[in-house]
């Protein structure tokens, strides 16, 4: 009995070994104030104003300045999958020059650092929600923050399915039309009208 209790004992050291630094972390990463904003062609894309597949987009991450950040790492991840954590991302970009966050996006311009990543627009392949994850990291490589944002792709144009649809329209538009024209010109006293 005392074998397991000691096997007991050095499993629950180990554990709190492991999962105590990820705890620190976790809860040291949420007490910044961040922003995470995706933008295409220098405008933010957001629930009113979808992005475009196959563009070029920006992940522009910011963080108050007395956090000490040096550095942003941005994840894209694709629509349809799980956005709780960057296991499922599709490509990862790190920023490291700093710059005077967009004033209109959000961000505290005066007391806020701003790191932009450009995703290729290649990336961008489907219509749906694509969701940024923005970790923001010290000097010493230890995370500070972390944001995310959310934002809808959609496709612009718009195809015909068939040339047949485009004439099937057109047709009964005219049948219609045309059966109007004929009634309307019989006599009155024969129309139910």
């Amino acid at each position: 009995m005392t074998t397991n209790k000691m096997y007991i004992g050095i499993l629950a050291i180990a554990l709190a070994i492991t999962v105590a630094p990820v705890l620190a972390q976790s809860a040291f990463a949420a007490d910044a104030n961040t922003k995470v904003r995706a933008f295409q062609n220098d405008a933010k894309i957001d629930s009113g104003n979808p992005g475009q597949i196959n563009t070029d987009t920006d992940c522009v991450g910011g963080i108050d300045n007395d956090e000490g950040a040096t550095y942003m790492i941005c994840y894209l991840v694709p629509p349809g999958v799980s956005n709780n954590d960057n296991s499922n991302a599709i490509a990862q970009l790190t920023a490291t020059t700093e710059e005077t966050c967009p004033a209109d996006a959000g961000f505290d311009v005066s007391d806020q650092t701003c790191y932009t990543a450009t995703f290729a627009g290649s990336l961008f392949d489907q219509q749906g929600d694509w969701h940024f994850h923005a970790e923001f990291y010290n000097a010493q490589d230890q995370l500070i923050s972390d944001g995310r944002q959310t934002f809808a792709n959609n496709s612009f144009f718009v195809l015909p399915e068939s040339p047949i649809g485009i004439l099937a329209l057109v047709g009964s538009s005219l049948a219609v039309l045309g059966g109007f024209m004929f009634l309307r010109s019989r006599s009155h006293t024969n129309l139910p009208i």
